[in-house]
């Protein structure tokens, strides 16, 4: 557990002091109860915002898939693990620190500086937790890398009960969480040349993919008959991206690494949007062509830990 006195306990503290020394000089009886009475409700203080976070605990609950740079929510649960009651009880969740930026962490944290050595993500305060309770405590978080991360570092803190002093304490909590490549449009014509069955949408297909606001199409995918009944331009969209397979294969692609997951990342997704077949073929590594939903994210979850 970390600790720092406030600006208001080191004021607390010089008029003690103060009391303290007039006290002596004077000797006079009422300055020495006035300094006996500050140092005891002093010592109070400390002993509550001690035990205020003491014998608390953080546990991971659960979590979707993240997308890199792209912001989602951690459930995790606050439990008490005491025979009395926490009062305003911070929840943090940040970047991580190196050690000599986090021995510093607190004070310019509670103090809401802006300062580069941290980010703040997401913070939440719990007014009560009572005795032996478990309390959910959802905290919006962004992750910049993908991957596959299984731990995270949390922070409680409080400066209950007179903000004297603020304590914080770090948790390194389990979790398991995948962070896919961020998705980013990307020109996939070429899989119509690269791979032996897959199409991608296009413009002139042979199907009807939906009925939209009419966007300066040409004019004979104007539907009179939807725009009659809504009172303004509908144009059809036909496509060939429904029910056909994409392979995605990362020689299909000239571009560096992230950006190739990227591109294989949207393309994903469109997929399951549309309820296509998608499979990935990469160096040896083979998912046959599948609509399912579990399938997507497998491929999802490979692509965030290649």
């Amino acid at each position: 557990m970390k600790i720092r006195i406030s600006t208001l306990g080191s004021l607390y503290i010089v008029i003690m002091l103060m009391f303290g020394f007039a006290a002596i000089n004077t000797s006079n009886n009422l300055l020495y109860l006035i300094t006996s009475f500050m140092m005891g409700f002093m010592i109070v203080s400390g002993l509550m915002s001690y035990y205020n976070i003491k014998f608390l605990e953080i546990k991971f609950a659960k979590a979707s898939d993240f997308f890199a740079n792209d912001q989602n929510t951690i459930l995790l649960s606050l439990i008490s693990k005491k025979s009395f009651p926490s009062f305003l009880v911070n929840v943090f969740l940040v970047k991580h620190l190196d050690i000599k930026k986090e021995q510093n962490f607190l004070s310019k944290l509670l103090r809401r500086k802006q300062d580069e050595d941290f980010e703040l993500f997401s913070e939440k305060t719990i007014f009560l937790l009572k005795a032996k309770e478990q309390k959910s405590v959802e905290l919006s978080f962004v992750f910049e890398k993908r991957g596959h991360y299984r731990e995270l570092d949390v922070y409680i803190a409080s400066d209950f009960p007179f903000g004297f002093v603020y304590r914080e304490i770090k948790f390194h909590i389990n979790v398991d969480i995948y962070v896919y490549p961020n998705p980013k449009k990307c020109d996939i014509s070429i899989l119509n040349q690269k791979t032996d069955i897959g199409k991608i949408k296009t413009k002139d297909g042979t199907e009807l993919y939906q009925i939209r606001e009419y966007r300066e199409d040409p004019l004979k995918f104007i539907n009179w008959k939807a725009s009659a009944k809504i009172g303004k331009l509908m144009a059809n969209e036909f496509s060939d991206f429904i029910n056909e397979e994409i392979m995605l294969r990362p020689e299909d692609f000239d571009m560096d690494l992230e950006q190739k997951l990227s591109c294989m990342s949207y393309i994903t997704l469109e997929a399951m949007k549309h309820n296509m077949k998608v499979g990935l073929d990469w160096n040896g590594y083979l998912l046959p062509p599948d609509n399912a939903p579990l399938h997507h994210i497998k491929i999802l979850r490979f692509l965030a830990t290649v």
